[in-house]
């Protein structure tokens, strides 16, 4: 298993958990009663496993496509490349020929080149 797949697995794994800790403290000190806060617990587990997974899943593609890129692309084309979003871009653009075109991830742990 590739260590970003790994990193993914802990993370999908301990941040809900902490954050269902963290409030659950939080709830107890401020004199809550117990089933509010084992409430409180449980929706801030569903919540930020739900967004953590779809964090993970994001960044672990972008990740295998960069891994990737040396093998699709020349040295000319790498210097070009750049992310298309901010934050873990699942695109990745690139000069090939005078013209812009893609990477992106083929769903598989791997890259393809091609914009659609």
């Amino acid at each position: 298993m590739p260590l970003h797949y790994a990193l993914a697995y802990a993370a999908i794994f301990a941040i809900p958990l902490l954050t269902g800790a963290a409030t659950y403290r939080m709830s107890r000190r401020s004199q809550a009663t117990l089933w509010a806060s084992l409430t409180l617990a449980c929706a801030g587990v569903v919540l930020s496993l739900i967004v953590t997974a779809a964090g993970a899943v994001r960044c672990s593609d972008s990740y295998a496509v960069r891994l990737h890129a040396a093998k699709h692309l020349s040295r000319v084309e790498l210097t070009t490349l750049r992310g298309g979003e901010f934050l873990c871009p699942r695109v990745y653009y690139f000069e090939r020929g005078g013209e812009t075109t893609c990477l992106t991830p083929n769903g598989d742990g791997g890259a393809s080149i091609g914009c659609g």
